[in-house]
């Protein structure tokens, strides 16, 4: 399971939201009292994935890592309507 530790959240000058992680595992294949050589499992697990966030979205992007969960949080700046504006015809 991915740790808080090997998962990064940025968010490019450009609207991008970039998700990544990166996991290395090392596992001794070793029995008990065995004094043969060593054997070693080695694994490593990457995960990246990027959106395009719209123009309208804030800097104050939060992100929580749970039960192997990852919950991103990405509010939404919300426009204040203007009323129509008449335009009077010359």
């Amino acid at each position: 399971m991915l740790r808080r530790e090997d998962i990064k959240v940025q968010l490019s000058p450009d609207g991008i939201l970039n998700l990544s992680a990166e996991h290395k595992e090392e596992i001794e294949d070793k029995p008990e009292g065995d004094t043969s050589p060593r054997a070693f499992s080695r694994r490593l697990t990457r995960f990246s994935r990027s959106f395009r966030l719209p123009k309208d979205v804030g800097e104050d992007i939060t992100a929580c890592a749970k039960d192997g969960i990852l919950t991103v949080t990405v509010p939404k700046h919300v426009k204040e309507e203007k009323p129509a504006k008449e335009i009077p015809i010359a």
